[in-house]
Protein backbone atom coordinates (compact mmCIF):
# COMPACT_ATOMS: atom_id res chain seq x y z
CA UNK A 1 0.00 0.00 0.00
CA UNK A 2 1.10 3.16 -0.75
CA UNK A 3 0.91 5.31 2.14
CA UNK A 4 2.57 8.76 0.50
CA UNK A 5 0.42 8.40 -2.46
CA UNK A 6 -2.66 8.10 0.30
CA UNK A 7 -1.98 11.01 1.81
CA UNK A 8 -0.84 13.43 -0.54
CA UNK A 9 -4.73 12.94 -2.09
CA UNK A 10 -6.33 12.58 1.10
CA UNK A 11 -4.73 15.92 1.59
CA UNK A 12 -5.62 17.66 -1.67
CA UNK A 13 -8.71 16.40 -1.22
CA UNK A 14 -9.92 17.09 2.06
CA UNK A 15 -7.73 20.85 1.77
CA UNK A 16 -6.63 20.29 4.97
CA UNK A 17 -4.41 23.53 6.67
CA UNK A 18 -1.12 22.76 7.98
CA UNK A 19 -2.03 21.51 11.63
CA UNK A 20 -4.59 19.27 9.98
CA UNK A 21 -2.24 18.21 7.49
CA UNK A 22 0.47 17.23 10.19
CA UNK A 23 -1.90 15.14 12.79
CA UNK A 24 -2.99 13.30 8.93
CA UNK A 25 0.59 12.39 7.97
CA UNK A 26 1.24 11.58 12.07
CA UNK A 27 -1.63 9.32 11.98
CA UNK A 28 -0.33 7.36 8.97
CA UNK A 29 3.23 7.34 9.85
CA UNK A 30 1.84 5.37 12.78
CA UNK A 31 -0.23 2.89 11.81
CA UNK A 32 2.23 1.83 8.95
CA UNK A 33 5.31 1.46 11.42
CA UNK A 34 3.21 0.38 14.27
CA UNK A 35 0.59 -2.94 14.44
CA UNK A 36 3.38 -5.27 16.11
CA UNK A 37 5.10 -5.27 12.28
CA UNK A 38 2.59 -7.06 10.86
CA UNK A 39 2.08 -5.65 7.32
CA UNK A 40 -1.32 -8.11 7.02
CA UNK A 41 -3.01 -5.40 9.73
CA UNK A 42 -1.78 -2.07 8.32
CA UNK A 43 -4.19 -1.05 5.53
CA UNK A 44 -7.44 -2.01 7.58
CA UNK A 45 -5.37 0.18 10.63
CA UNK A 46 -4.48 2.76 8.72
CA UNK A 47 -8.44 3.13 7.00
CA UNK A 48 -9.74 3.32 10.68
CA UNK A 49 -7.26 5.96 12.12
CA UNK A 50 -7.49 8.24 8.86
CA UNK A 51 -11.36 7.93 9.22
CA UNK A 52 -10.91 9.11 13.04
CA UNK A 53 -8.56 11.68 11.82
CA UNK A 54 -10.83 13.53 9.06
CA UNK A 55 -13.77 13.71 11.41
CA UNK A 56 -11.56 15.40 13.62
CA UNK A 57 -9.86 17.95 11.32
CA UNK A 58 -12.97 18.34 9.36
CA UNK A 59 -14.54 21.42 10.79
CA UNK A 60 -10.90 23.17 10.79
CA UNK A 61 -9.86 23.43 6.98
CA UNK A 62 -8.48 26.37 4.81
CA UNK A 63 -8.04 25.88 0.57
CA UNK A 64 -4.84 25.61 -0.12
CA UNK A 65 -2.89 24.74 -3.67
CA UNK A 66 -2.96 21.33 -4.69
CA UNK A 67 0.32 19.64 -5.25
CA UNK A 68 1.80 19.09 -9.27
CA UNK A 69 0.67 15.97 -10.50
CA UNK A 70 3.90 15.05 -11.15
CA UNK A 71 4.20 14.98 -7.47
CA UNK A 72 1.83 12.33 -6.61
CA UNK A 73 3.52 9.25 -5.25
CA UNK A 74 7.02 10.91 -3.74
CA UNK A 75 7.39 10.52 -0.18
CA UNK A 76 7.78 13.39 1.62
CA UNK A 77 9.91 13.46 5.54
CA UNK A 78 6.77 14.93 7.85
CA UNK A 79 4.85 18.00 6.13
CA UNK A 80 7.73 19.00 4.82
CA UNK A 81 9.00 19.66 1.02
CA UNK A 82 12.16 17.09 1.30
CA UNK A 83 11.89 14.55 -0.47
CA UNK A 84 12.72 11.06 0.96
CA UNK A 85 15.67 9.24 -0.84
CA UNK A 86 16.84 7.01 1.76
CA UNK A 87 15.58 5.45 4.60
CA UNK A 88 16.06 2.06 7.05
CA UNK A 89 13.64 1.17 9.01
CA UNK A 90 15.09 -0.82 12.55
CA UNK A 91 14.34 -1.14 15.90
CA UNK A 92 10.81 0.57 16.07
CA UNK A 93 12.59 3.84 14.60
CA UNK A 94 13.43 5.00 10.62
CA UNK A 95 15.98 7.49 9.63
CA UNK A 96 15.29 9.13 6.55
CA UNK A 97 17.81 11.56 4.21
CA UNK A 98 15.62 14.10 2.18
CA UNK A 99 16.61 16.67 -0.62
CA UNK A 100 14.83 19.79 -0.98
CA UNK A 101 17.08 21.89 -3.72
CA UNK A 102 14.04 24.71 -3.68
CA UNK A 103 14.61 25.16 0.41
CA UNK A 104 14.81 28.98 1.06
CA UNK A 105 17.27 29.12 3.89
CA UNK A 106 19.66 26.95 1.73
CA UNK A 107 19.79 23.61 4.18
CA UNK A 108 18.89 21.70 0.95
CA UNK A 109 19.66 18.73 2.76
CA UNK A 110 17.60 16.87 5.60
CA UNK A 111 18.08 13.55 7.92
CA UNK A 112 15.24 12.73 9.80
CA UNK A 113 15.13 10.01 12.79
CA UNK A 114 11.33 9.16 13.47
CA UNK A 115 10.58 7.20 16.30
CA UNK A 116 6.32 5.91 16.34
CA UNK A 117 6.33 4.80 20.29
CA UNK A 118 2.90 6.91 20.53
CA UNK A 119 0.39 8.08 18.33
CA UNK A 120 2.40 11.09 17.44
CA UNK A 121 5.48 10.48 15.92
CA UNK A 122 8.36 11.36 17.37
CA UNK A 123 11.08 13.89 15.19
CA UNK A 124 14.31 14.43 15.26
CA UNK A 125 15.58 16.61 12.39
CA UNK A 126 19.14 18.26 10.85
CA UNK A 127 19.09 20.33 8.36
CA UNK A 128 22.44 21.44 6.41
CA UNK A 129 23.68 22.57 2.81
CA UNK A 130 26.38 20.01 2.91
CA UNK A 131 25.52 16.61 1.21
CA UNK A 132 28.29 14.15 2.41
CA UNK A 133 27.55 16.02 5.95
CA UNK A 134 23.79 14.62 5.65
CA UNK A 135 25.19 11.43 4.41
CA UNK A 136 27.31 10.72 7.35
CA UNK A 137 24.70 12.02 9.86
CA UNK A 138 22.34 9.48 8.22
CA UNK A 139 24.59 6.77 8.22
CA UNK A 140 25.60 7.51 11.76
CA UNK A 141 22.14 7.55 12.84
CA UNK A 142 21.32 3.97 11.17
CA UNK A 143 24.52 2.45 12.88
CA UNK A 144 23.25 4.26 16.24
CA UNK A 145 19.96 2.27 15.69
CA UNK A 146 21.56 -0.82 15.13
CA UNK A 147 23.74 -0.44 18.08
CA UNK A 148 20.68 -0.07 20.38
CA UNK A 149 18.86 -2.89 19.03
CA UNK A 150 21.91 -5.51 19.46
CA UNK A 151 21.97 -4.09 22.82
CA UNK A 152 18.49 -5.14 23.90
CA UNK A 153 19.18 -8.26 22.31
CA UNK A 154 18.69 -11.54 24.06
CA UNK A 155 21.60 -14.28 24.11
CA UNK A 156 19.56 -16.96 22.13
CA UNK A 157 20.08 -18.94 18.80
CA UNK A 158 19.93 -16.62 15.93
CA UNK A 159 17.95 -20.04 13.92
CA UNK A 160 14.46 -19.33 12.02
CA UNK A 161 11.22 -21.49 13.32
CA UNK A 162 9.68 -23.57 10.66
CA UNK A 163 6.95 -25.00 9.54
CA UNK A 164 8.13 -28.29 9.93
CA UNK A 165 8.77 -27.30 13.99
CA UNK A 166 4.88 -26.36 14.27
CA UNK A 167 1.35 -28.50 13.71
CA UNK A 168 -0.51 -27.16 11.16
CA UNK A 169 -2.86 -23.99 11.44
CA UNK A 170 -6.52 -25.22 10.51
CA UNK A 171 -9.45 -23.02 10.14
CA UNK A 172 -11.04 -25.03 13.23
CA UNK A 173 -8.14 -24.92 16.05
CA UNK A 174 -8.73 -22.59 18.49
CA UNK A 175 -5.32 -21.37 19.55
CA UNK A 176 -5.83 -18.94 22.55
CA UNK A 177 -3.56 -20.20 25.78
CA UNK A 178 -1.19 -21.88 23.05
CA UNK A 179 2.32 -20.87 22.47
CA UNK A 180 2.64 -20.35 18.36
CA UNK A 181 5.34 -18.84 16.34
CA UNK A 182 5.29 -15.99 13.64
CA UNK A 183 5.57 -16.27 10.08
CA UNK A 184 9.28 -14.66 9.57
CA UNK A 185 8.19 -13.19 6.19
CA UNK A 186 6.07 -10.64 8.33
CA UNK A 187 8.74 -9.58 10.29
CA UNK A 188 11.04 -6.95 9.35
CA UNK A 189 14.69 -8.41 8.66
CA UNK A 190 16.39 -7.57 12.48
CA UNK A 191 13.07 -9.38 13.88
CA UNK A 192 13.48 -12.48 12.04
CA UNK A 193 14.74 -15.38 15.11
CA UNK A 194 13.20 -17.59 16.71
CA UNK A 195 13.29 -15.30 20.52
CA UNK A 196 10.79 -12.66 18.26
CA UNK A 197 9.09 -15.40 16.87
CA UNK A 198 7.58 -17.19 19.56
CA UNK A 199 4.08 -15.73 21.32
CA UNK A 200 1.63 -16.93 23.67
CA UNK A 201 -1.38 -16.25 22.24
CA UNK A 202 -3.81 -14.57 24.91
CA UNK A 203 -7.14 -13.46 22.83
CA UNK A 204 -8.98 -12.02 20.05
CA UNK A 205 -11.58 -13.20 17.53
CA UNK A 206 -8.93 -14.49 15.20
CA UNK A 207 -7.74 -16.53 17.87
CA UNK A 208 -10.91 -18.82 18.17
CA UNK A 209 -11.90 -21.57 16.09
CA UNK A 210 -13.65 -21.12 12.88
CA UNK A 211 -13.42 -17.32 13.90
CA UNK A 212 -14.40 -14.29 11.13
CA UNK A 213 -12.52 -12.23 13.33
CA UNK A 214 -8.40 -12.49 12.69
CA UNK A 215 -6.82 -10.08 15.24
CA UNK A 216 -4.79 -12.56 17.66
CA UNK A 217 -3.53 -10.68 21.01
CA UNK A 218 -0.16 -12.37 21.97
CA UNK A 219 2.38 -12.08 24.53
CA UNK A 220 6.44 -11.80 23.69
CA UNK A 221 7.87 -15.11 25.65
CA UNK A 222 11.25 -12.99 24.84
CA UNK A 223 10.16 -9.95 26.43
CA UNK A 224 6.83 -10.57 28.02
CA UNK A 225 5.51 -7.29 25.25
CA UNK A 226 1.94 -7.68 24.45
CA UNK A 227 1.55 -7.33 20.72
CA UNK A 228 -1.05 -8.44 17.68
CA UNK A 229 -1.25 -10.14 14.82
CA UNK A 230 -3.22 -11.55 11.83
CA UNK A 231 -4.09 -15.10 12.27
CA UNK A 232 -2.67 -15.20 8.79
CA UNK A 233 0.63 -13.93 10.04
CA UNK A 234 0.51 -17.06 12.49
CA UNK A 235 2.73 -20.45 11.27
CA UNK A 236 1.41 -22.81 13.93
CA UNK A 237 1.15 -24.13 17.09
CA UNK A 238 4.58 -25.33 18.58
CA UNK A 239 4.94 -29.13 18.65
CA UNK A 240 8.30 -28.62 21.04
CA UNK A 241 9.69 -25.76 22.79
CA UNK A 242 12.91 -24.74 23.05
CA UNK A 243 14.34 -24.61 26.30
CA UNK A 244 14.83 -20.81 26.87
CA UNK A 245 11.62 -20.66 25.47
CA UNK A 246 10.11 -23.32 28.56
CA UNK A 247 12.15 -21.16 30.82
CA UNK A 248 10.54 -17.76 29.67
CA UNK A 249 6.81 -19.13 29.70
CA UNK A 250 7.45 -20.26 33.25
CA UNK A 251 8.84 -16.57 34.25
CA UNK A 252 5.76 -15.44 32.50
CA UNK A 253 3.27 -17.12 34.67
CA UNK A 254 4.92 -16.58 37.78
CA UNK A 255 5.32 -13.04 37.16
CA UNK A 256 1.78 -12.39 35.99
CA UNK A 257 -0.36 -14.69 37.90
CA UNK A 258 1.30 -15.53 41.08
CA UNK A 259 -1.76 -16.18 42.86
CA UNK A 260 -3.40 -19.07 40.46
CA UNK A 261 -3.51 -22.24 41.89
CA UNK A 262 -1.61 -24.60 39.92
CA UNK A 263 -2.16 -28.72 39.33
CA UNK A 264 1.02 -30.21 38.63
CA UNK A 265 2.40 -27.29 35.84
CA UNK A 266 -1.22 -26.78 34.80
CA UNK A 267 -2.36 -23.19 35.89
CA UNK A 268 -5.58 -23.41 37.21
CA UNK A 269 -7.51 -20.93 35.42
CA UNK A 270 -11.60 -21.36 35.87
CA UNK A 271 -13.39 -23.83 38.70
CA UNK A 272 -17.30 -24.26 39.84
CA UNK A 273 -18.47 -25.35 43.13
CA UNK A 274 -20.95 -28.10 43.62
CA UNK A 275 -21.86 -28.70 47.27
CA UNK A 276 -18.00 -29.64 48.84
CA UNK A 277 -16.78 -30.77 45.62
CA UNK A 278 -14.49 -28.53 43.61
CA UNK A 279 -14.16 -28.80 39.62
CA UNK A 280 -11.25 -27.02 38.18
CA UNK A 281 -9.69 -26.90 34.78
CA UNK A 282 -6.34 -26.19 33.77
CA UNK A 283 -3.78 -25.03 31.27
CA UNK A 284 -0.14 -25.71 30.64
CA UNK A 285 0.47 -25.10 26.67
CA UNK A 286 3.58 -26.42 26.78
CA UNK A 287 2.53 -29.83 27.40
CA UNK A 288 1.20 -32.57 24.83
CA UNK A 289 -2.53 -31.63 25.98
CA UNK A 290 -2.71 -28.59 27.03
CA UNK A 291 -5.84 -28.95 28.81
CA UNK A 292 -7.33 -30.65 32.17
CA UNK A 293 -10.16 -31.03 34.18
CA UNK A 294 -9.69 -32.06 37.91
CA UNK A 295 -11.87 -32.90 41.06
CA UNK A 296 -11.10 -31.51 44.37
CA UNK A 297 -12.99 -30.37 48.19
CA UNK A 298 -13.03 -27.30 49.64
CA UNK A 299 -11.99 -28.87 53.12
CA UNK A 300 -8.47 -29.55 51.10
CA UNK A 301 -7.95 -26.80 49.34
CA UNK A 302 -5.30 -27.03 46.62
CA UNK A 303 -5.51 -30.82 46.37
CA UNK A 304 -6.87 -32.05 43.41
CA UNK A 305 -7.15 -35.73 41.50
CA UNK A 306 -8.70 -37.79 39.00
CA UNK A 307 -7.99 -35.52 35.94
CA UNK A 308 -9.41 -36.12 32.17
CA UNK A 309 -6.88 -34.18 29.37
CA UNK A 310 -7.77 -32.40 25.74
CA UNK A 311 -5.77 -31.23 23.22
CA UNK A 312 -8.30 -27.91 23.42
CA UNK A 313 -10.21 -25.44 25.69
CA UNK A 314 -13.56 -25.99 24.85
CA UNK A 315 -12.94 -29.73 24.88
CA UNK A 316 -12.14 -29.46 28.58
CA UNK A 317 -14.53 -26.63 28.97
CA UNK A 318 -17.25 -29.42 27.93
CA UNK A 319 -15.86 -32.05 30.29
CA UNK A 320 -15.44 -29.56 33.47
CA UNK A 321 -19.36 -28.77 33.08
CA UNK A 322 -20.32 -32.38 32.23
CA UNK A 323 -18.09 -33.06 35.56
CA UNK A 324 -19.97 -30.18 37.51
CA UNK A 325 -23.51 -31.36 36.29
CA UNK A 326 -23.26 -35.11 36.98
CA UNK A 327 -22.14 -33.85 40.39
CA UNK A 328 -25.21 -31.62 41.37
CA UNK A 329 -27.76 -34.62 39.79
CA UNK A 330 -26.16 -37.04 42.15
CA UNK A 331 -27.24 -34.48 45.05
CA UNK A 332 -30.25 -33.36 44.00
CA UNK A 333 -31.46 -37.03 42.90
CA UNK A 334 -31.79 -39.22 46.22
CA UNK A 335 -30.25 -42.73 46.55
CA UNK A 336 -33.13 -45.77 45.02
CA UNK A 337 -34.51 -47.14 48.56
CA UNK A 338 -34.05 -44.04 50.52
CA UNK A 339 -35.30 -40.85 51.23
CA UNK A 340 -39.68 -40.08 50.37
Amino acid sequence: MDTNKLYLYLRDTYSLDEVSRSLLRNVIDYAERSCSFDKELIEGDIREMIGNALDWCEDDVIAHEPLAIKDVGKRWIGDTRYEVTQSMYIGGTEILLGINMDAEDGNFYLVYTCKSNTLFTEYADGATNDYIKALEDFIGRVGDAATALREKEIDLPLTLITAEQCFRLSSDLSIEGKIVAIKPEVLHPEYRQEQHQLVLVTGGFGANASSRGRAVYCTHLNTGEETRYSRESVLGVMKELPEWARERFEMLQDAKLPEREHVGKYRIIEKIGVGNTIFALGHNPIAVQPYGTWIGNKKSPGIYDWGHYFNSHDAAKLDLQKRAENRQQAIDTPPHGGGR
